[in-house]
């Protein structure tokens, strides 16, 4: 390395060093709430044909009377091939 590569080589280094360090991690342990589920406003009607009512409440939802967290996603099918969409 010649001389004069040296210098901005070391100054980057040196800048670069504090962005090098382990992340800190985080955990929540949602195990002991400290509020109650208070029901919300949102109404879903009637229970259906198969009698599964739905209610949802500050925290969860309920199917039928079993609780439920619901998990989504999302697919942009411009991305994937129309072979791996299924």
């Amino acid at each position: 390395m010649r001389r004069n590569n040296v210098i901005p080589f070391t100054i980057a280094f040196m800048l670069a060093i504090p962005f090098c360090q382990a992340q800190t991690i985080y955990s929540i342990d949602a195990s002991k709430a400290t509020q109650e589920a208070r029901p919300g406003n949102f109404h879903m009607g009637n229970s259906g044909p198969a009698g599964k009512e739905i209610v949802i409440n500050t925290r969860y939802l309920t199917i039928g009377g079993v609780p439920q967290v619901p998990v989504m996603g999302e697919m942009q099918f411009s991305r994937i091939s129309r072979e791996r969409w299924e």
